[in-house]
């Protein structure tokens, strides 16, 4: 028994010595898709069918623990048809040779942190960072992993200067200062005009969600969004710090992901020295703060979530900075003329919708007289004679499609759009804002139509403010402006501003104010605090031009 098993144990050894010489290493190509996470360039690797976390850093030229701490689910290991990011290794090579250094650690870039900031911490100078790093400036980001190497380990008598660049805060007042622009006169004289109240330095929070301790590089898309809210702010601050020479300006940036919950949150703020809170982000953060606030007198505000209308039913100190949806159709309903025929269109079934309710109870309340059509949408193609018997051969007719349902306003669109062409028949439409997220609607009948909308934010791509901020942001970011950079840069504009005027926020109380994105209208509610009514209203012109309707 025991020569037979020796037997199976050699045989067993030969066929997989056979094995080995037949086995051939997995090609590892590199992939030819980058991508860039948080400023860092990274390749986007599919992972094939026995190929290791070795063979892989060999073929990238990257050590294992760098690609493991760009990807924490490798904790799971490799997974065949899984994706994984890479960062590029771009070493610099200067004079024909790489440079030569020790590492003494890799650190991860924190939120908060500059160059400066590592620099001073490892006791090594900014440039030899930049050059163990292949940074072509000193802008680092958040989460970014960098080399730093041993102090006097590279000669930087071989590199080239690399431009200096300040923190983000000093950068953005140094860059905007060179880019040239008109000043109006009128915007002189305002300035010169200003009398301050008291006060000249003022405090201020932000609160954001900015992933906490988050320790990976793949970050989400919420977090990416309210990262573009921050860098929108500082370039807002810094705005008003020019308009206000001699005002001193403190801001405390609040990452609400460190802490557990809401009351911790508001704990966490010294309510004593603040003169203004911008955030949470979040609604359920919000009342802990706001009733910790209203102690001290500091006005608190919801920048983004409508969902915070409710606290301004309760807290004087409160404003709500995004506009309900009542005072949007209010304000498409204010621009119809009253001597002109009015059709309200609106699916079978949601006559009792708000929506319905309340643009039917606007045309009551303005002495509109109108007609009403409602149909469902498996008659839409039987339902042609009723819209020419509602609607006048002569003259404009104003139609307003009370529905959010993409199906039904393109089947209204479809029979409107007949009668126009076939029947002459002049009309100007009236929509809401979620038909600007149709994907199924053809657009080109917006234009036909000249679909006329009121919404929260639209941004004017024409304006000379606009196309300024966007090269501001564009110089200092090197990215594009999102929805959120622009929402931000205007809140720190109106409020910042506001509380410099009077020392509290009076002085844009009741008067419309235009900024990049968002129109600001503050009324307040009886026995609360403030909501602002501030609309945008749009019209789709047939040159396939939209016009920005004027503030009233």
């Amino acid at each position: 028994m025991r020569k037979i098993k020796i037997v199976l144990l050699f045989a067993f050894i030969l066929s997989m010595q056979g094995c080995l010489a037949q086995y051939t290493p997995v090609n590892v190509n590199i992939s030819q898709e980058i991508v860039n996470v948080e400023g860092v360039h990274f390749y986007r690797h599919r992972v094939e069918k026995r190929q290791t976390l070795f063979s892989i850093s060999k073929a990238y030229g990257v050590d294992t623990q760098t690609i493991i701490n760009d990807n924490p689910n490798l904790s799971e290991g490799l997974k065949e048809g899984s994706y994984i990011i890479i960062r590029k290794n771009t070493q610099l090579e200067k004079e024909g040779s790489t440079p030569s250094f020790r590492v003494q650690i890799e650190h991860r870039v924190k939120w908060h942190e500059s160059l400066a900031d590592i620099a001073k911490k490892y006791d090594v100078l900014e440039e030899e960072i930049m050059v163990a790093n292949n940074l072509s400036s000193k802008k680092v980001t958040s989460r970014q992993i960098l080399k730093i190497p041993v102090k006097g380990d590279i000669d930087l008598s071989k590199y080239q200067k690399t431009e200096v660049i300040t923190s983000e805060i000093d950068r953005t007042t140094e860059e905007i200062s060179n880019i040239e622009h008109k000043e109006t006169k009128d915007n002189n004289q305002r300035r010169e005009s200003i009398s301050f109240g008291k006060k000249s330095t003022f405090n201020a929070a932000l609160l954001l969600p900015l992933g906490g301790s988050q320790d990976s590089l793949i970050v989400s898309e919420n977090i990416a969004n309210f990262f573009d809210f921050y860098q929108g702010f500082l370039l807002g601050l810094n705005e008003v710090k020019n308009s206000y020479p001699g005002i001193e300006l403190n801001i405390d940036i609040i990452d609400t992901d460190l802490y557990s919950g809401s009351n911790q949150l508001a704990n966490s703020i010294n309510f004593n020295n603040k003169d203004i809170i911008i955030g949470p982000i979040y609604y359920y953060q919000i009342e802990p703060i706001v009733q910790r606030a209203k102690q001290n007198n500091i006005p608190v505000i919801s920048p983004i979530d409508p969902n915070a209308l409710v606290f301004a039913d309760y807290y004087s100190n409160f404003y709500n900075s995004t506009s309900p949806g009542y005072y949007q159709q209010e304000r498409l309903i204010s621009i119809i003329p009253k001597s002109d025929p009015v059709l309200v269109v609106y699916e079978t079934g949601t006559q009792n919708s708000t929506l319905v309710s309340t643009t039917k109870e606007l045309l009551s309340q303005r002495g509109i007289v109108f007609k009403e059509l409602s149909y469902d949408i498996l008659s839409g193609r039987t339902i042609l004679p009723q819209f020419t018997q509602s609607m006048m051969p002569q003259g404009k007719n104003r139609v307003i499609v009370a529905s959010d349902s993409e199906a039904f306003v393109s089947d209204v669109l479809r029979n409107l759009n007949l009668l126009y062409t076939r029947n002459g028949i002049d009309m100007q439409l009236y929509g809401t804002h979620r038909w600007r997220f149709f994907e199924t609607v053809d657009i080109n009948l917006y234009h036909t139509l000249n679909l006329t909308i009121a919404l929260q934010y639209f941004i004017d791509y024409t304006d000379f403010n606009v196309k300024r901020f966007i090269q501001n942001y564009r110089n200092i970011y090197n990215t594009e402006p999102s929805p959120f950079s622009f929402q931000a840069y205007d809140i720190a504009n109106y409020f910042i501003s506001a509380l410099i005027n009077s020392n509290d926020l009076s002085f844009f109380k009741g008067r419309g104010v235009r900024h990049l994105q968002s129109d600001y209208n503050f009324i307040r509610k009886e026995m609360g605090g403030y909501v602002n009514k501030g609309v945008r209203v749009i019209t789709y012109r047939p040159d396939f031009s939209i016009e920005l309707l004027p503030i009233l």
